[in-house]
C-alpha cells in the first residue's frame, strides 16, 4: 500500500490562528502556472477505504484538540479522516455519460449545462445527466473556445466565460461573460460603451439568486462586474487593482491595491442587498483576516495570467488557501474569523481556483492531482483521489460535488462522477 497520502500531505494541523505568507512567496511557485486546467479522475473504492482507514489513527494523534461541530462551542475544529461510506463509496463508483466542461446542474442533479463537441456541434449544451443525450443547443462557439467557467441562478439563468487558444498555441484568452435565459435566449453581459473578457469565474448572491458578479477587464483595467440575471442590467461597481470578487453572506467582497503589485491591498465590502451595491459595509469577520495574496487572486508577480480566487464562501460560512497555497483556513460562521484547519507539508500546495464551498460541504485539489472532499458539519475529509497511484479533480457545482479520477496524470478520458452534498454531509470521523 502507498504511504498514506493524507497523513503524508496534511500531517501538520493547527488550532490558532497563524500570520498568512507575504503575497510575494507566491512569486517563487511559478511552476504552478496555470493550474486551472481540470484533471482526469474516478475513484477505486477498495482503495479510498484503505486510504481513510489508514489514516485515522495517525491523524487523529496529530491534532492537539479535539474539534467540535461547525457552530458548537468556542473550539475550533480541525479536520479528521472520514469513516468509510457506504453511499459515498456507491457514488464514486458509479460514472456519467457527460461532458467533463461542466458549468452547471440544474438543481435537482438530472440536466448538465456543459460545453459539449459532437458531431456538427461545438459549443453550449444542456445534457440529461443518466444518459448524456443533449436536450437542446444553447449556444454554438467556435472550435477554439475549449474551457468554460459558469454558473446557473435560481431563476435558471446561465452565465458563462469561455477560455480559448489561437491556432499554433500563440497564446489564449478569455471571452466577455455570456448569458442564456431559457425565455430570452443568448446575450452578452458588457456594461455600456466598455468591452472586455472576464477575468475570473462568476459568482452568485445565495440570498437573492439574480445577482451575479465577476471581474472583467476593461483595457488595462480591472472591473468588478455586477449583474441582474433576471433584467439583464449590468453595472461596474469598482475599478482599479482588485482581486476576484465573492459573496459572503450579505457582503460582496473582493481586494483593492494602491498598484498592480498587489503588496498593499485590503479587503473592501459593500452591501449585497441593494443592486447595484455601492454602500460600504465592514468586510465580514471570517475573511478579515486573508491576506492580500489570498484576496487579490495572487496573478501579482506573474505566478497567472489571470487572477485565481484563493477565497469561497456562501450565505454562513467562508474558507480561504493562504497565498503560499499550503494552508487552509475555514470559518463556520462568517461573524467568526477563520481558523487554520489544514496545513500541507513535503513541498505540496493546493491547486489555485480548486477551493469549493457548498452548503454542506468542502472540497479542493492539490497541485499533485490529489483531491478531496470534507463534510461542514464535522471537516472529516474523504480522499477522492490520492495524488500517488490515482489523480482527479473536485468542483462544487451548487449541492453537489462533480469529481474525476484517472489513473495517470494527463492521460485518459477523465471519468466523471456526481457526489451529492448531503453525503458528503453525512461523513463522519473515524474511530480513533
Amino acid at each position: 500500500m502507498p504511504e498514506d497520502i493524507v497523513q503524508r500531505r496534511f500531517g501538520g494541523l493547527a488550532t490558532t490562528d497563524l500570520p498568512v505568507p507575504a503575497s510575494t512567496t507566491v512569486i517563487a511557485r511559478g511552476r504552478q502556472r496555470r493550474r486551472r486546467t481540470r484533471a482526469t479522475a474516478a475513484l477505486a473504492v477498495a482503495t479510498v477505504t484503505a486510504l481513510v482507514i489508514a489514516s485515522a489513527s495517525q491523524l487523529a494523534g496529530a491534532r492537539t484538540r479535539t474539534p467540535a461541530p461547525a457552530g458548537h462551542g468556542k473550539a475550533p475544529q480541525t479536520v479528521c479522516p472520514a469513516a468509510p461510506d457506504p453511499a459515498l463509496a456507491a457514488e464514486l463508483a458509479s460514472r456519467l455519460p457527460i461532458s467533463r466542461h461542466v458549468i452547471a446542474l440544474s438543481p435537482d442533479g438530472t440536466l448538465a449545462y456543459a460545453l459539449v463537441s459532437v458531431p456538427g456541434f461545438h459549443g453550449i449544451a444542456e445534457q440529461r445527466v443518466d444518459t448524456g443525450t443533449i436536450v437542446r443547443h444553447i449556444d454554438q462557439l467556435p472550435a477554439s473556445d475549449v474551457t468554460v467557467t459558469g454558473a446557473l441562478s435560481a431563476g435558471g439563468e446561465l452565465i458563462w466565460s469561455a477560455g480559448y487558444s489561437t491556432p499554433g498555441d500563440q497564446g489564449s484568452g478569455s471571452t466577455p461573460m455570456r448569458m442564456w435565459s431559457p425565455r430570452t435566449g443568448v446575450a452578452t453581459l458588457e456594461p455600456g460603451h466598455q468591452s472586455g473578457p472576464a477575468l475570473s469565474a462568476p459568482v452568485l448572491y445565495a440570498n437573492a439568486g439574480k445577482l451575479a458578479a465577476w471581474l472583467q477587464a476593461d483595457g488595462r483595467k480591472r472591473e468588478i462586474v455586477e449583474a441582474n440575471l433576471g433584467t439583464g442590467a449590468v453595472h461596474v461597481v469598482a475599478t482599479g487593482y482588485l482581486g476576484p470578487p465573492v459573496f459572503a453572506g450579505d457582503a460582496l467582497v473582493w481586494s483593492a491595491a494602491s498598484d498592480a503589485s498587489g503588496e498593499h491591498a485590503h479587503p473592501v465590502a459593500m452591501n449585497a442587498g441593494e443592486f447595484p451595491a455601492q454602500q460600504r459595509i465592514a468586510v465580514p469577520p471570517a475573511l478579515r483576516s486573508a491576506s492580500p495574496g489570498a484576496l487579490m487572486g495572487p496573478a501579482q508577480g506573474g505566478g497567472w495570467t489571470t487572477p485565481i480566487g484563493l477565497v469561497a464562501s456562501n450565505s454562513q460560512a467562508a474558507a480561504y488557501f493562504s497565498a503560499s497555497l499550503t494552508e487552509l483556513f475555514f470559518s463556520p460562521a462568517l461573524t467568526r474569523p477563520a481558523r487554520l484547519v489544514l496545513r500541507l507539508t513535503g513541498g505540496a500546495n493546493f491547486s489555485p481556483g480548486s477551493l469549493a464551498l457548498g452548503g454542506r460541504y468542502l472540497a479542493w485539489s492539490t497541485d499533485s492531482g490529489a483531491s478531496y472532499v470534507a463534510s461542514l458539519s464535522r471537516l472529516a475529509v474523504a480522499t477522492v483521489a490520492n495524488g500517488n497511484t490515482d489523480y482527479g479533480s473536485v468542483e462544487g457545482l451548487g449541492g453537489y460535488v462533480l469529481a474525476t479520477r484517472t489513473a495517470t496524470p494527463k492521460r485518459g478520458t477523465a471519468p466523471i462522477y456526481l457526489l451529492r452534498g448531503s453525503t458528503v454531509y453525512g461523513l463522519s470521523c473515524a474511530r480513533r
